[in-house]
């Protein structure tokens, strides 16, 4: 996962292999516009943030997400508790920004990790569009990005919506 932002940025997200490599650190990274190295002065360990009103400090990762501007990233929060079932239903929409190193909740339920290609900000730049799925079953939700709010747009009868490609008329 990576994005330029409006100052010319480069951020990068990486998931250290999922912890699954010891020793590899997750964490966001940043090349300043106009250089070619990392910025050895700036990290944002994402299980390091406040999270739900308290710091994780656990083995909690980052999958998906879409760039909506102004150093706000959206993608799913969670961790591989059972690294054996990828189906639990244990992974949040966050909104991160990079810019004050914090983590916030999507008013949603927990949904699972596939569900990272769902996540597309919208042809007109003012939201995200989400694939989801609970234990009730799939739909299709819309976040504002300026407001913050979530509204769902759809129910999912069969399957879930797991690939949305806004396009532009």
């Amino acid at each position: 996962m990576s994005f330029v932002d409006e100052k010319g940025d480069i951020y990068f997200y990486s998931n250290a292999s999922y912890c699954y490599v010891e020793g590899y650190k997750e964490g966001w990274i940043r090349i300043k516009k106009g250089e070619t190295d990392f910025d050895k002065d700036w990290v944002f360990r994402m299980h390091d943030a406040e999270y739900d009103g308290k710091k994780t400090n656990e083995n909690n990762l980052m999958v998906g997400g879409t760039y909506m501007g102004n150093g706000k990233f959206m993608g799913f929060f969670g961790s591989f508790a059972d690294p054996s079932n990828f189906n639990n239903y244990e992974w949040q929409f966050v909104v991160v920004d990079v810019y004050k190193k914090t983590v916030e909740k999507v008013d949603l339920s927990p949904t699972i990790p596939w569900f990272a290609p769902s996540i597309h900000l919208d042809a007109d730049g003012k939201s995200v569009l989400l694939g989801h799925a609970d234990k009730k079953g799939g739909a299709i939700y819309r976040y504002d990005v300026e407001s913050g709010k979530v509204s769902k747009e759809m129910d999912v009868s069969t399957g879930t919506a797991y690939y949305i490609i806004p396009l532009e008329d």
